[in-house]
């Protein structure tokens, strides 16, 4: 679909597309207002934003009337704000240099993004934009054409029209040149009539090469001629028009010939930003081409795209005194190296008569499919072509050319025959696919060293991530090799060791003097790694030299190379203050044993003392915190034994209680539930309870009443006889306990968590170093499976409970974190999760969890090729609500032998399915094995279906309910 084309008010340009950026010459203001206007009133009538920053020659007033005489509502334009008119000398060059009529291109293009979006915004179609470029001083040119080039490139993102006017009064040749280049195209007053002349290096970059054969020419014998020289141009006249200067035709955008590689681009960068003048040496071109010159004269120009000459001799005076160095006259060479420079094949030429009435011709340098250049000849006449001499008078005066030098530049320019053209051209085509070729190796060599440095440079910086990491690290980190000598130690293991680093490196463990036993723990453990390619993790206790004892939990992994174990690394944390830690914990505990064993043996004596005598009674009660009561429940009569008057903070025997006074001291929330327990023993039942009473001065505490009710003949409740017993330093105690166990088995599910996390790691660690996409799956794998575990202890530590947990919650993150872990961040694939809240033990949750990790892991790997879409879905449910939900009968006859299960597990996709010749049940795949090891682990059962797709049934029973 192409761009979204919008009416330019402009006959000779008709409808263009936005984001153009484009260009009109003018020499008077009559020229400036033929354009501006039809262009300014297309875009008010089209609801667009227009931006009009006059030129010099023209005021805001000026510009204002004359947009009146066109538009009759401009006012009303003005009013609401959809046109500005900005006087040219309000713009600004750089930041403290204010320059008058000078449009500061760079600076404003984040000024014009800003506008743009208001008018956006505000609803209009987009921004329409003119402003004069006039740019008086020579010094600022480069940077005028930076600019430019800067805002051409930018125009293409946006929704804008730009329109650039230049006056012919303040441009030289070259100056034309480089403008016609850094737009779309060019509008051009020729005897009153408005042209367009396209850009080439534009419409190269937007069109496909077309195929066009050249047009056939006739045999001529070559003429001598004049070869032109850099240092010997006449004036044209005494006041007029400066010569047409090569050197600065070289130099004018920066590019110098001279080979410059460091300006080809990489691989990773887009192939247009290189220029011809970067992949060729145009110095020693030209000197070749100055002794070819002087043996054939033959002249010749090779010009890049933009218009810079690289090479160039024998040119004719007519050329670079006159056509050249006239505005108007060099607009017809440019558009002569246009049209030479569009649709040529590589290996072919083109022949075009120029507006000024000579001939030229080109023949396109091409580098890695890219039109860069031409080489032209030109320009002369062919022989036997009669001369226009009135002609050439003629357009002397018109250009005010002196008309006897004009006609004298005339007569020096070179006559070729037809087979003298042919000669020279076929020397040009073979030039120019040297060239070609030559370029091309130079850029593919210059990709070529960079690709080789990035390589170095990438190597480097992961070994030294790896120093940084290792070096700072308070780990011990040691590198061995198969006889388990050391490789390399950080400048913590040299710390604890007691070893300068280079005594360490090239020995083992015998050789350090460590003990037999220890260094065949080592080297054991060293072996294991080499022989599985697996990790091993051990604790040990670690004497150094200096006396000090350590613990630490070591890591040791696999370093592998081309699949090999080529070294093993070991990581060992310090972990002396966590099993100091624990030793204080477990002091603590067996002190807290000790005391409650201590506070039984106390109760246990107050009870034998309460057999022996009422005074014994009393002071076993006064010990225990325990009181008996009595009431009468028909006088409402509530007697209190001394100690149940000091728990609820009464001084014994001072006034007289009663139930309804007792009830006063019991805390409002559990007054129902004290009341609940009496009924309970008024109906019959003895009765036992725990409540709060809240004392005078607020004091809160704890008991614990035991009762019991006498009934007259059986039926009629007439008293009540029990106990009080302060609990409150029991209760403290008990839920002190109880937060330290839940805290304990949180601490446990917490540091599981983080070691498995530390797997993960290093885990991931491991893997940067590897490319292989085998490799690279494995440890993906490894980490996801590892990942399904950590995340129920982290789940149960975060959680109320400590043992079971959510198991329907569990899944929906486990399944998410799946899906981003292999980056499926489109809708193809759907996740379906239809779960029921289920709570599993541990010793079910964590093979569960791995199972399904491994289950969906295959269905986004295997189950949709070549990013096909589909379904992937997860069910758990209890097995009475999957009988009374599913017409099926149950598990298949493969599972009938095992009843009774409690829940069901569904995992299933509708991807291309499991080939009907893999047996699961015997599946080489580490995948399934592991799948159906974990389910005979939970005495589970499982099934699979194949038909539309891949479907796991797994019936299994919660070992926490077992």
């Amino acid at each position: 679909m192409g761009k979204k084309l919008t009416k330019s008010g402009i006959d000779v340009v008709g409808d263009i597309p936005w984001e153009t950026h484009f260009c009109q010459f003018y020499r008077t203001k009559k020229d400036l207002l033929d354009v501006l206007i039809p262009y300014f009133k297309a875009g008010l009538e089209n609801n667009e934003f227009c931006m009009w920053v006059t030129p010099p020659v023209l005021e805001v007033e000026e510009a204002k009337e004359a947009l009146k005489r066109a538009v009759l509502d401009i006012d009303a334009y003005l009013d609401k704000g959809q046109v500005e008119i900005i006087p040219c000398a309000h713009r600004c060059v750089k930041e403290g240099d204010v320059k008058e009529n000078v449009f500061d291109l760079k600076g404003d293009l984040s000024r014009l993004v800003g506008k743009l979006n208001e008018a956006l915004e505000g609803g209009y179609e987009g921004l329409r934009l003119s402003f004069d470029s006039f740019w008086p001083d020579k010094k600022d040119w480069n940077d005028f054409i930076a600019n430019e080039g800067e805002l051409d490139l930018a125009a293409g993102n946006y929704r804008m029209l730009s329109l650039c006017t230049y006056s012919l009064n303040s441009l030289d040749a070259t100056g034309i040149i480089h403008v016609v280049g850094n737009h779309s195209f060019a509008l051009v007053n020729r005897d009153g009539t408005w042209e367009r002349m396209e850009s080439s290096r534009h419409k190269m970059g937007k069109e496909a090469v077309p195929q066009i054969t050249p047009q056939p020419v006739t045999q001529i014998a070559p003429q001598t001629t004049k070869s032109w020289e850099h240092n010997n141009i006449q004036q044209v006249h005494e006041k007029e028009y400066p010569e047409f200067d090569m050197d600065s035709a070289f130099h004018q955008s920066g590019k110098g010939p001279g080979l410059k590689l460091e300006s080809i681009p990489s691989s990773a960068q887009e192939k247009v930003n290189f220029e011809l003048a970067d992949i060729v040496d145009s110095r020693a071109i030209q000197s070749l081409m100055d002794d070819f010159y002087k043996l054939a004269h033959v002249p010749i120009g090779i010009i890049d795209f933009n218009g810079n000459v690289l090479v160039g001799v024998g040119w004719q005076d007519i050329c670079t005194r006159f056509h050249r160095v006239h505005p108007e006259a060099c607009m017809y060479c440019v558009e002569s190296d246009t049209k030479l420079s569009t649709g040529v094949p590589p290996g072919e030429f083109k022949m075009y008569r120029c507006k000024n009435n000579m001939w030229d011709i080109a023949t396109p340098i091409i580098v890695g499919g890219r039109h860069v250049g031409n080489i032209f000849l030109g320009q002369f006449f062919f022989e036997g072509e009669l001369t226009d001499y009135e002609l050439f008078r003629a357009q002397a005066r018109k250009y005010g050319f002196n008309e006897e030098e004009y006609i004298a530049a005339l007569k020096k320019v070179p006559r070729f025959s037809r087979e003298t053209v042919n000669t020279i051209m076929s020397f040009f085509m073979k030039l120019a696919n040297m060239l070609s070729q030559l370029g091309y190796s130079n850029i593919r060599l210059t990709r070529s060293l960079e690709e080789r440095e990035e390589l170095v440079d990438a190597l480097r910086k992961s070994e030294e991530r790896f120093r940084t990491l290792a070096e700072n690290s308070p780990d011990l980190i040691a590198r061995y090799d198969r006889q388990s000598r050391h490789m390399y130690v950080n400048p913590a293991a040299e710390e604890i060791s007691g070893y300068p680093q280079e005594e360490i490196i090239g020995k083992n463990y015998s050789e350090l003097g460590a003990g037999s036993e220890m260094a065949k723990f080592w080297e054991e453990h060293h072996r294991n790694v080499f022989a599985t390619g697996k990790p091993e993790t051990v604790e040990f206790q670690y004497i150094s030299p200096q006396g000090k004892e350590y613990y630490f939990n070591t890591r040791i992994v696999p370093e592998l190379v081309e699949g090999e174990v080529s070294s093993v690394l070991a990581i060992s944390r310090d972990i002396t203050d966590k099993k100091e830690a624990e030793a204080r914990l477990k002091e603590t505990l067996d002190n807290l044993e000790e005391l409650v064993e201590e506070r039984t043996r106390q109760l246990e004596q107050a009870y034998k003392s309460l057999k022996e005598s009422e005074k014994g009674l009393a002071e076993a009660q006064r010990m225990a915190h325990i009181g008996n009561w009595s009431w009468n429940i028909k006088t409402d009569e509530l007697f209190w034994s001394d100690e149940v008057y000091r728990i609820f903070g009464l001084n014994p025997q001072e006034f007289k209680v009663t139930y309804d006074l007792f009830l006063t001291y019991v805390h409002p929330e559990d007054l129902e539930r004290l009341l609940n327990s009496i009924n309970e023993g008024l109906n019959g039942r003895p009765y036992d309870v725990n409540y709060r009473i809240i004392l005078a001065d607020g004091e809160e505490r704890v008991v614990h009443t035991e009762a019991e009710i006498i009934f007259y003949e059986g039926t009629v409740p007439v008293q009540a006889k029990g106990i009080v017993q302060d609990i409150t330093e029991r209760k403290m105690t008990e839920e002190s306990m109880e937060k330290m166990e839940k805290f304990r088995i949180k601490e446990i599910h917490h540091r599981i968590k983080n070691n498995l996390q530390v797997i993960s790691s290093l885990l991931s660690l491991q893997a940067e170093t590897f490319r292989e996409r085998d490799v690279l799956e494995a440890f993906k794998e490894s980490q996801n499976r590892v990942f399904s575990m950590a995340l129920i202890h982290e789940v149960l530590y975060k959680g109320e409970s400590t043992d079971t947990l959510d198991f329907a919650a569990y899944l929906r993150k486990l399944t998410a974190d799946l899906f981003r872990s292999y980056k499926l961040g489109s809708d193809k694939i759907k996740l379906n999760l239809d779960l029921e809240q289920v709570y599993l033990g541990m010793d079910t949750a964590i093979p569960l969890g791995i199972i399904v990790n491994e289950l969906i892991s295959n269905a986004l790997k295997h189950a949709f090729p070549s990013g096909s879409g589909g379904e992937i879905y997860v069910n758990l449910c209890k097995n009475e609500s999957f009988a009374a939900n599913h017409a099926s009968p149950g598990p298949d006859p493969s599972c009938t032998d095992k009843n009774g299960f409690h829940y069901l597990l569904t995992v299933g996709d509708n991807g291309k399915g499991i080939p009907e010749d893999i047996e699961f049940l015997n599946a080489d795949s580490l995948g399934l094995q592991l799948v159906n090891i974990l389910v005979e682990q939970i005495d589970g059962c499982i099934e699979l279906k194949r038909d539309h797709g891949t479907k796991f049934s797994i019936w299994f029973s919660n070992v926490h309910e077992l």
